[in-house]
């Protein structure tokens, strides 16, 4: 083969190729015109191969020369055309992706300037939040506070209030004991009338202030019920009595004999309803009915539904009148001339109380037939060992409620009692009234660590702990005491011239059983020694520390109507600084005993003001609230109630850093306690006198 011819070849070779890439290149995307220079390149590649075989003469020859020239340049300007425009879409498709990026991108800046935007917002929105709950909690700490202030005020003005008028009510009933005219008589019995009505108000806004803190905690303890309905009808009767009226009890013989509950409060709920009923009765009876409407004895701990009713054939209640008559303080007469008086608490308080015993409380009332009042409570029963030991206390208490030593419980005589007390003048009266009264056997410790030595030595049956001492107080002693197993049940009984809920619950919280507030009254004394050391059942639970009573204690009332011998003379004159009579019962009416206290506080506190102006002037604060701690109780013993209560005040302002009351309260004790002197002094040289 010549070159000529294998040019020729190798042409067609090449045409053929560039046809089937024409043809692939069609196929592949549906051009039509690449599919027209494929042609024309096959075309040509025949005339090639024409040419190699010497057919270029013959008419396919021919005819393959004469198309494949056009057929290439059609194809290839069709080709050119058809990628001229798919240029020009692309552009098009490039220009509109762009528009669209661009529009993307200003989208994602006004997202990102947005996206700032509400951060800044969010951080506002934080500052404004944590600015929010620095405001919640300093409205709270506020609250708390006030909370805390509003106790503490609750408390301190229950013992400002509740202790004059229980000298008032004392000095009253002295005075109904001595020769009076009818119409001096008169005047005594309204005016302990009236004593007793704003007691009872102020029992009401206390409790009604407690049940809206949500501080009211009933008690879980065993009690007797007949001993509940007792005191209802003592409650009760003499004024039902007084208004010619019957008092009936519809109690049958099934109810079971002894429950567990709160009794306090349940014979509060009976008596403000059997008293609303007297009041609004003018004739006929009042009727206290009782009924078990459920009992279930499958569980581990036997309980019952009882329902109690309190009827009466008063004046009725109109039906809407009755909607409202558990609102607190609202009264069904408005008018100031109304014939009944009344805080409008007593029901709300009723309606709280029952609620906190698992009951509801109602009315059924026909306007001049008269109403019935009910209510239901969910009580636990108790048991023939619960039954046996409360026989026992029940007699003990009423032994323990007579001025008379013989009648102390004979079952305090010989036992062991350890007497932890750091202030003599109540080392005096508490060793005292325990050891000469009661008959049991004291021992004196001076502070926890004695207590502790003391507890290793010797057995003792119960510990009378106070809680403010030097070197160990009663808290730490208390703690330490209860880590040893024997100690686990012995009876620890806190002592403490602080009767607020936060005191209590320390002396709970570290292991004591119950408590007693100082200066001592002789008749709750008795009542904690016989409530602790009376026998257990073993099965029985250790009652919790429970509050003061709402009421004066019968012992207490007894206690303030000992005979006027027990007085000293002039006492009428001394009475604004000292209450003689007050300072008496403290001391179970011995009039030695009381003027060993008397002389004991002349000799020992005499200097104790100025101790503590020079301890302030030191800026010795912890020293100037136990100065301060000490006359609380020794005042309070000798029946120096407004000395000490200022001691009380000046403590607590000590230890709440109150400066700004220092000084105010420092001058009144100063003031106060020369008057105290003074009127003491003229005590013992009138008590001394006879003797010269």
């Amino acid at each position: 083969m010549n070159p000529s011819e294998f040019l020729a070849v190798a042409g067609v070779f090449f045409q053929a190729t560039l046809a089937l890439l024409f043809l692939s290149l069609a196929r592949r995307s549906q051009m039509r015109e690449a599919a027209y220079v494929a042609a024309g390149f096959g075309l040509w590649a025949l005339v090639q191969l024409a040419m190699v075989f010497g057919l270029a003469g013959s008419p396919p020859g021919l005819l393959a020369a004469a198309c494949w020239m056009p057929v290439t340049v059609l194809g290839i300007a069709a080709l050119g055309s058809r990628l001229l425009r798919a240029q020009r879409q692309l552009s098009w498709q490039l220009s509109q992706q762009r528009s669209v990026a661009e529009q993307a991108m200003a989208q994602a800046r006004a997202s990102e300037a947005r996206l700032a935007e509400l951060a800044q917002q969010l951080q506002q929105r934080q500052a404004q939040w944590q600015e929010a709950q620095k405001a919640l909690a300093e409205a709270r700490e506020q609250a708390q506070v006030a909370s805390r202030a509003k106790s503490e005020f609750l408390a301190n003005m229950s013992h400002e209030i509740r202790t004059p008028m229980n000298a008032m009510q004392g000095l009253i009933n002295l005075a109904l004991r001595s020769r009076l005219d009818s119409r001096q008589r008169g005047y005594l019995n309204r005016a302990r009338a009236a004593a007793d009505t704003l007691l009872l108000i102020i029992n009401d806004i206390l409790d009604f202030s407690k049940i809206e803190a949500g501080k009211l905690v009933l008690e879980h303890r065993p009690f007797l019920l007949v001993q509940v309905l007792d005191k209802l009808q003592a409650a009760i009767g003499a004024s039902a009595q007084d208004k010619g009226l019957t008092l009936k009890m519809d109690v049958p013989e099934d109810l079971p004999p002894v429950l567990v509950g709160d009794a306090l409060r349940l014979e509060q709920v009976l008596v403000n309803l059997c008293a609303n009923a007297v009041k609004f009765t003018a004739r006929g009876e009042v009727r206290v009915a009782v009924r078990c409407t459920q009992q279930d004895s499958s569980g581990e701990v036997p309980n019952c539904t009882l329902v109690f009713a309190v009827h009466d054939t008063g004046v009725g209640i109109q039906p809407a009148q009755a909607e409202r008559l558990f609102q607190p303080f609202d009264q069904l007469d408005p008018s100031s001339t109304r014939q009944h008086g009344g805080t409008g608490l007593g029901l709300a308080i009723c309606k709280q109380l029952v609620a906190l015993m698992g009951g509801k409380i109602g009315v059924q009332s026909k306007p001049g037939e008269g109403s019935e009042f009910s209510f239901d409570a969910r009580l636990q029963v108790g048991t023939a060992e619960h039954a046996s030991v409360l026989v026992q206390q029940r007699e003990a208490t009423a032994a323990s409620q007579s001025t008379d030593p013989a009648a102390v419980p004979a079952m305090l005589r010989g036992k062991r009692v350890l007497l932890v007390e750091d202030n003599e003048s109540n080392q005096i009266v508490a060793g005292d009234l325990l050891r000469e009264y009661a008959g049991m056997e004291v021992q004196l410790a001076r502070d926890g660590k004695e207590a502790l030595a003391c507890l290793r030595d010797h057995h003792f049956d119960l510990v009378l702990m106070d809680v403010q001492m030097p070197v160990m107080d009663g808290y730490q002693a208390t703690a330490l005491i209860r880590r040893e197993a024997r100690h686990q049940a012995l009876p620890i009984i806190a002592m403490t011239a602080h009767a607020l809920p936060s005191d209590r619950h320390k002396s709970l919280a570290v292991g004591m059983n119950d408590y007693v507030t100082k200066p001592f009254d002789p008749a709750q004394l008795f009542q904690v020694l016989v409530r602790w050391l009376a026998p257990r059942p073993v099965a029985a639970s250790a009652p919790a520390m429970r509050p003061p009573p709402a009421l004066p204690s019968p012992a207490a009332a007894s206690l303030r109507t000992s005979s006027t011998a027990a007085l000293p003379p002039d006492g009428d004159n001394t009475e604004e600084a000292v209450s003689f009579a007050l300072g008496l019962q403290r001391c179970l009416s011995q009039r030695d005993l009381y003027r060993k206290v008397v002389q004991r506080f002349v000799s020992v506190h005499a200097e104790q003001p100025a101790q503590l102006a020079a301890a302030l002037a030191r800026e010795a604060w912890r020293e100037a609230a136990a100065l301060a701690h000490d006359l609380i109780s020794t005042a309070g013993t000798i029946g120096a109630e407004g000395l000490s209560q200022t001691a009380r005040a000046l403590e607590q302002a000590l230890n709440a850093g109150e400066a700004t009351r220092w000084a105010a309260l420092q001058a009144t004790l100063a003031l106060q306690h020369a008057r105290v002197m003074q009127a003491l002094t003229r005590y013992l040289d009138d008590q001394a006198a006879p003797h010269r």
